[in-house]
C-alpha cells in the first residue's frame, strides 16, 4: 500500500513502517479528524495547550513526509524541524579523564529515545520537545562534564551562593581555625620557649620555628593545587588532618630546639599547607563576586584560632603540663576537623584541568608585578608584631605572663574583626586592592607608634589598633590577586601560585630577621619595630603604584 501527500516526492509509509498493520493504523491516523487544540499533558505534570494542524491534515511524525500545510522548513509542523529536534544531541558532554565509563573524550548525546515515553515513531508534542529541553538543562550540573584538558577553564559559573557554597566557607572557618589560627597563637609558644624550654637559644632562632610553619601553608600551592587538578584532593585534604593531628601529638614529647624545628616547624606546616591549600583551592571555586566575604569568613577562624589556642595553653600549661596542653589542643582540633571533612569536595562541573605551563605574560603585566611586590612587603612586616608583642610587654614594660598573654587575645579578638569588616566593604563597594592599601598604611602608622609605647595602656591599645588594621592584608590578598586577572581564571595557577611564593619567603624570614634585630640590639626592639614599619610602608606605595598602572586614578572597583 502506498500512501502520498500530495505533490510530495518522499518515500511512502509501507517504506517507513515495520508491518502492514502498522501502515493501515498509520493510515487511519491520517484521515482521522483533531480538533485545532487539543488539551495534553506535559511530561512534568503540566497542562498545557498543544497547537495541533487543521482538522483533516496529517498528524506530524518523524516517519512522513510534511503535508502541503507545512511545506515551511521553519514551521513547527514541519518534517524537516521535527526530524531536527528528533534526531540532533540536546547536550554534548565530554566525559573526564579521571571517572570510569566511557572511553576518554566520547560524547554522550540525548535524543529522545533516551526519554521516558518518547520514541521516533510517535507524534512529538511541544511539551515532549520541553521535555528533552529540560533534560538537557538537567544535565548541565551532572558532575562528570569536563572541558578538554587543553583548555583549562570552568565548565560553569560558580554558584557564588547556595548552601554548599556558604557551607564550604563556614568549613574554611575551622580549617583556618586549625593551621593559621594554631600558627597566630604561636607568640605564646615563642614566650614559653624563650623562658622555659629552650632558655640557650635566641628570640631569632626560636622564630624559625613558627616563621617555616606558616612558609609552609603557603609554600605548598603550586604542589597542591598540581596534585588537586590529578584528583588527589582527597588524598591532600584528608591524608593532610591526620598528618597535622600526629604531629600535634608528636610535638608534646620534643625537647630540644631541633626536634621543634622538625616536628611542629617542618611537619607541622607541611600538614596545615595540605589542608589549607587543597581546601582553598576548591572553595574558591564555588564563588565569584562574593569572595571578599566568603575568604573574609574563613579568615576570621584563624583569629579565633589566635584566642582559642592561648587561652588553652594558659590554662592548662600549669596544671597539667607541655604534653597534656598539646592533647588537649590535639583534641579540639579533631572536634572541629568533623565538619570541614564531611562537608568539603571539589564542586561538581568544574574541569580538574591544570595548565603546569607558565604563564610567561605576567612578567609583563607591569601592575601585577607591582601588586605581587606589595605582597612580598605587607607579608614580610605584619607577622612581627604578632610574634614579638608579649616578648615586647614582658622584656620592656615587666608584664606579667598572663598580663602579656591578655593582650595577646585583645590583639588577634580585634584581629578577627578586622577580618571580617574589610571583606564586607570590599565586595560592597571598594574592591580588594582599594580596601587594603589603606589598611595597610594605617598597620604601618602603628608599628611606628610602637616605637614610643612606654605604659601597659599605650602597648594594649596600640596593639588592638594594629591588629585591626593588619586583619586588611590578611583576608584580602586572595580576592586581591583574583582582581587582576579579570573575568577568566584561565591562568590563575601560575599568577597565584608566584604571589604565594612571594608570601610564603616572606614569612619564612620576616619573623626571624626581626628577632635577629632585636638581639643586636642588644634587648631593644627600635631596628625590628623600624624593619617592620618601612616594609609596610614600602607595600602601601607598591599597592598605589599598581593601581594607578591598572586603572589610573579612576574611582573603578578594583
Amino acid at each position: 500500500m502506498d500512501f502520498q501527500h500530495n505533490g510530495s516526492n518522499s518515500p511512502s509509509l509501507a517504506n517507513t513502517c515495520y508491518s502492514n498493520n502498522t501502515a493501515r493504523r498509520s493510515a487511519l491516523n491520517f484521515s482521522r479528524p483533531l480538533p485545532q487544540q487539543l488539551q495534553a499533558t506535559e511530561p512534568q505534570g503540566l497542562n498545557i495547550n498543544r497547537p495541533r494542524p487543521p482538522v483533516g491534515s496529517p498528524v506530524v511524525s518523524p516517519s512522513h513526509s510534511p503535508g502541503p500545510w507545512s511545506r515551511d522548513p521553519n514551521s513547527p509542523y514541519s518534517m524537516r524541524y521535527a526530524n531536527e529536534q528528533a534526531q540532533r544531541p540536546v547536550s554534548r558532554l565530554t566525559v573526564p579523564r579521571t571517572r570510569p565509563g566511557p572511553r576518554p573524550d566520547s560524547m554522550i548525546s540525548i535524543t529522545p529515545a533516551d526519554l521516558p515515553g518518547i520514541s521516533h515513531y510517535q507524534p512529538m508534542s511541544y511539551g515532549q520537545l520541553k521535555e528533552i529541553r529540560r533534560v538537557a538543562e538537567r544535565s548541565k550540573g551532572d558532575r562528570f562534564p569536563s572541558l578538554p584538558e587543553e583548555q583549562g577553564e570552568f565548565c560553569s559559573e560558580p554558584p557564588d551562593g547556595g548552601f554548599l557554597a556558604w557551607a564550604h566557607a563556614a568549613s574554611g572557618f575551622f580549617i583556618t581555625f586549625n593551621t593559621l589560627g594554631l600558627n597566630m597563637a604561636f607568640d605564646v609558644f615563642q614566650a614559653y620557649y624563650s623562658k622555659v624550654l629552650l632558655r640557650t637559644s635566641s628570640p631569632s632562632k626560636i622564630a624559625w620555628i613558627g616563621s617555616f610553619q606558616i612558609f609552609a601553608n603557603f609554600g605548598l600551592f603550586l604542589l597542591v593545587g598540581l596534585l588537586t587538578s590529578k584528583g588527589y584532593f582527597k588524598l591532600c585534604f584528608r591524608g593532610g588532618a591526620v598528618s597535622l593531628m600526629v604531629t600535634i601529638l608528636l610535638t608534646g614529647f620534643c625537647k630540644e630546639w631541633w626536634q621543634f624545628f622538625l616536628v611542629q616547624g617542618v611537619l607541622m606546616g607541611c600538614s596545615m599547607g595540605l589542608v589549607f591549600t587543597s581546601a582553598v583551592t576548591v572553595t574558591t571555586t564555588y564563588f565569584s563576586t562574593n569572595l571578599g566575604i566568603a575568604t573574609a569568613l574563613a579568615a576570621v577562624g584563624s583569629s579565633f584560632g589566635g584566642v582559642i589556642h592561648p587561652l588553652i595553653f594558659n590554662y592548662s600549661i600549669h596544671k597539667v603540663g607541655f604534653g597534656w596542653t598539646l592533647r588537649i589542643i590535639l583534641l579540639v582540633n579533631i572536634i572541629t576537623m568533623i565538619f570541614p571533612l564531611i562537608i568539603i569536595r571539589e564542586r561538581p562541573g568544574v574541569a580538574r584541568s591544570y595548565s603546569s605551563t607558565m604563564d610567561w605574560t605576567m612578567f609583563k603585566d607591569v601592575s601585577y608585578l607591582l601588586m605581587a611586590a606589595g605582597m612580598f612587603f605587607s607579608f614580610w612586616g605584619v607577622y612581627f608584631g604578632f610574634y614579638f608583642i608579649s616578648l615586647f610587654g614582658q622584656d620592656v614594660l615587666n608584664m606579667t605572663s598572663q598580663m602579656s598573654l591578655n593582650l595577646l587575645i585583645a590583639m588577634n579578638t580585634c584581629n578577627m574583626l578586622g577580618r571580617l569588616i574589610p571583606g564586607i566593604i570590599s565586595d560592597a563597594c571598594l574592591g580588594p586592592l582599594n580596601t587594603v592599601i589603606p589598611f595597610v598604611f594605617v598597620s604601618a602608622t602603628f608599628i611606628f607608634s610602637w616605637i614610643g609605647v612606654d605604659s601597659v595602656t599605650s602597648i594594649y591599645l596600640t596593639g588592638c589598633f594594629y591588629g585591626f588594621a593588619a586583619a586588611a592584608i590578611q583576608s584580602l590578598y586572595l580576592p586581591t590577586v583574583f582582581s587582576f586577572m579579570g573575568s577568566s581564571r584561565n591562568n590563575s595557577p601560575s599568577r597565584v601560585g608566584l604571589v604565594f611564593i612571594l608570601i610564603a619567603l616572606a614569612t619564612l624570614t620576616g619573623a626571624p630577621i626581626g628577632g635577629r634585630l632585636v638581639t643586636l640590639g642588644k634587648g631593644s626592639y627600635l631596628y625590628a619595630q623600624l624593619f617592620a614599619g618601612i616594609s609596610l610602608t614600602l607595600a602601601t606605595a607598591l599597592f598605589i603604584a599598581a593601581r594607578y598602572v591598572k586603572h589610573g586614578w579612576k574611582s573603578d572597583k578594583l
